[in-house]
């Protein structure tokens, strides 16, 4: 808190003011959630190749211990697409560190996942169809096995051991 004056009538009021999303340590300018020192330096904005196994190694952890779980919303203005078993889980357990996330400090105080871009593809992303190589389709949900499975020839959604054969194919392919 700290006290601000008015610009019309002149009073003195408190205003909390939200401390840097990236820092934690200075407060945040009026616009955004970093500080004047964390705006000017270079964030990184995607995961290193070291920070991409550990999570996919997370992940993994994940689909052992939970069910599948997905949601493919068309509400309009509501847009959302979600997979427990894939990359764009909003699991605090899979990017389960403070450096994972756009906003640390974020992560550190409340939890908010905003992970880091990708390092590389997630495992249930499938190669592109002709068309999509033709077309402009762009994010991994066009090529999901979960979400467009179907699309690409799959009567069902992968089970559990299928799932974790691809995690570990792709672990492998990274860590060699």
């Amino acid at each position: 808190m700290h006290e601000e004056k008015c610009n019309h009538c002149h009073t003195i009021t408190e205003k909390y003011v939200e401390k840097c999303a990236y820092c934690g340590i200075n407060d945040a300018t009026k616009y955004t959630v970093f500080c004047y020192n964390c705006l000017e330096k270079d964030r990184p904005d995607r995961f290193t190749k070291e920070q991409w196994i550990q999570i996919l190694k997370n992940l993994r952890g994940e689909i052992l211990k939970k069910a599948l779980f997905y949601e493919d919303s068309t509400t309009i203005g509501d847009n959302i697409q979600f997979c427990n078993w894939g990359c764009c889980t909003d699991s605090a357990e899979v990017y389960n560190l403070p450096e994972y996330h756009q906003w640390p400090q974020s992560f550190k105080n409340h939890k908010r996942v905003a992970p880091l871009k990708k390092f590389g593809k997630c495992p249930l992303e499938l190669e592109p169809t002709e068309s999509e190589k033709k077309e402009s389709y762009h994010g991994c949900f066009y090529r999901c096995r979960v979400f467009s499975g179907k699309k690409h020839g799959y009567k069902k959604l992968p089970t559990r051991e299928e799932t974790i054969n691809l995690l570990d194919k792709k672990l492998k392919e990274l860590e060699a």
